[in-house]
């Protein structure tokens, strides 16, 4: 038997993370899918948080976002069909409108008022369906500072990691990972942070492998969603990371790269030329951002995150724990959203 004193300390870890799904999970805008994963007229259903939601599109293309779970017997509605604006579980064809009322019956009994589905708020945005985790979304839609009529940009699935998201994107202000991981040398590291409720801002200045020198505007987004806003090579470039929070915990993570489009006059062999030019741009990004992930893949898959030693360069990852612990977190639809049978058996699943 090992007694330890005062002088053991350090055998003890430091601050421990709560985890996601303890008192709720954080208020984000989560990417739940890609947007062209749901065609008009179908149901689709996805994992988000400690459970599941459905998406669809009615005829005219508009995308909801709703609770999984028939409000009769908890029939999974992504074997739901649309009709015209509503859904129709397959089981007692029960149906629900766009805002999750249960509006009509196959057999003509009045729907029970409490017979409604939680219709999460969602937008699409880069070729992502993006779900709030609350009733009303406190803070806005991740963008690029360029509406995205103006850009050239390509979407995809990058990793999962068995981590939180909000420990996954701690390492863009873990700046001493840039450094010793990713090969970063910053000209002076960043020591102004604009900090919010709900975002942290700032500039640094940095020569980066495959990109070169440049001075990147970097933003997070509520705990899950960074992104990068630099000039490259001669052109604006753009970089975000969003990640959705799954149960396990586990992070599915998107990348998207992109580029503000040119004007190559009225030439149509000029216009070709830009256009290829501007996608060459934009994969030689989406292959940087891979790059990094590729890099930081097998510490994901492997670390034991708590608050332990910091050190006096760690001043950026001091205010993101400080601003992480303060980060409100919601239960909403927690109930309506799970699956009971694999909430009692989850590593049967």
């Amino acid at each position: 038997m090992n007694d330890t004193t005062a002088s053991d300390a350090w055998l003890s870890r430091g601050v421990a993370f709560t985890p996601q799904g303890v008192d709720g999970y954080h208020e984000c805008w989560y990417p739940l899918c890609l947007s062209s994963e749901v065609k008009p007229g179908t149901v689709r259903g996805f994992r988000f948080l400690n459970g599941k939601l459905v998406v669809f599109r009615n005829a005219a293309g508009e995308v909801s976002v709703m609770s999984a779970y028939c409000r009769h017997l908890g029939v999974d509605l992504s074997l739901a069909k649309v009709t015209g604006d509503n859904i129709r579980c397959p089981y007692h064809h029960w149906e629900y409108d766009r805002g999750g009322q249960c509006v009509k019956t196959a057999i003509g009994d009045t729907p029970p008022k409490r017979a409604r589905l939680f219709r999460f708020p969602s937008a699409e945005n880069l070729g992502v369906v993006w779900v709030y985790n609350g009733e009303k979304p406190a803070y806005d839609l991740p963008r690029f500072p360029v509406d995205e009529s103006e850009l050239v940009y390509y979407t995809c699935r990058s990793i999962e990691a068995p981590m939180d998201p909000f420990m996954l994107y701690s390492n863009t202000m873990d700046l001493q990972h840039l450094i010793s991981l990713h090969g970063a040398k910053f000209d002076t590291m960043p020591t102004e942070f604009d900090v919010g409720p709900r975002n942290i801002s700032y500039t640094q200045d940095m020569t980066v492998p495959m990109l070169g020198r440049t001075t990147q505007q970097v933003k997070l987004h509520g705990t899950n969603c960074i992104t990068l806003c630099s000039q490259v090579r001669g052109r604006p470039s753009f970089l975000m990371s969003a990640g959705l929070c799954l149960q396990g915990p586990r992070t599915r993570t998107f990348n998207i790269s992109a580029t503000l489009k040119r004007d190559a006059g009225d030439g149509a062999l000029s216009r070709s030329i830009e256009r290829l030019k501007a996608w060459a741009h934009v994969r030689m990004l989406d292959a940087f951002g891979k790059k990094l992930n590729a890099d930081d893949d097998p510490i994901f898959r492997t670390i034991s995150p708590r608050i332990d030693s910091l050190s006096g360069s760690d001043l950026a990852l001091r205010i993101y724990f400080d601003y992480i612990a303060k980060y409100p977190r919601s239960r909403v639809a927690e109930d309506l959203i799970r699956n009971d049978y694999l909430a009692a058996a989850p590593a049967a699943h």
